[in-house]
């Protein structure tokens, strides 16, 4: 059976898993992901933007059976948000795993407090009261989740800070074109950050989307980060077309 993170280490040292030989195994089984950072000035500029169909017919993603990127699995929980939270019910319904956790998620009445627990990998059925949390706090919790993004962090927290800020429905466009416009950004922030630009409407967003496309199109051809930017623009092209996206 798997080790919940507040079960007792299999090592015998009478610890928490989570205090032990967690980050031993995680590192073994799931290595921490190293993505490059993107400075300003290495971003070209691709000229006019032309978001047409034959851009999107000339550079189609994967069909979702073929490959379900990162980028398209957070685009479509940000799309369907209630599929997610119905299942992390029903999962802990069954699972005991992150109590712990989950009891000191909802003892933390401010911002600071809880943006440092998403710092830290909370467990995944976690995730959902994590956000709502957030969300209740959404006026102070949006301009510093957005000042984080500039910082380099793990995955988890830079998807969970994406989906906090599109479903508080604040509209921070402009802090959030500020910092790509002039901050080095993690690669993989860059292009989620660039998805929700799209999906917020965010017209001022269509060059820094067009530009930012092409260039992981050039310098990644092998990875996921250019889907990002092409689902911004997609958002940008056709904002009422989102279903069975």
């Amino acid at each position: 059976m798997p080790v919940g993170r507040n079960d007792p280490c299999p090592c015998g040292s009478g610890k928490k898993y989570k205090r032990c030989c967690i980050d031993a195994a995680s590192a073994e089984t799931y290595p921490e992901k190293i993505h490059p950072i993107i400075l300003v000035n290495t971003v070209s500029d691709y000229g006019t933007p032309k978001a047409d169909e034959a851009f999107f017919t000339n550079n189609p993603l994967p069909l979702p059976d073929e490959a379900m990127s990162a980028p398209r699995l957070l685009y479509s929980c940000l799309l369907r948000p209630e599929v997610e939270a119905l299942a992390g019910d029903v999962a802990r319904s069954f699972i005991s795993r992150g109590k712990g956790e989950r009891s000191k998620i909802e003892r933390t009445n401010n911002a600071a407090g809880l943006i440092a627990i998403l710092k830290q990998d909370p467990d995944p059925l976690n995730h959902r009261v994590l956000m709502d949390k957030l969300l209740d706090l959404r006026e102070a919790t949006v301009p510093m989740l957005i000042a984080e993004l500039g910082q380099v962090q793990n995955d988890c927290f830079v998807e969970q800070a994406i989906r906090i800020i599109y479903e508080s429905k604040i509209d921070c466009s402009s802090a959030l074109l500020k910092l790509i416009a002039s901050s080095a950004i993690d690669v993989y922030a860059l292009s989620l950050i660039c998805m929700v630009l799209g999906m917020m409407g965010c017209q001022e967003a269509l060059k820094p989307l067009w530009d930012r496309f092409h260039f992981f199109k050039e310098r990644y051809p092998k990875e996921n980060f250019s889907q990002g930017p092409w689902l911004g623009l997609y958002e940008l092209v056709h904002p009422a077309e989102k279903e069975g996206a």
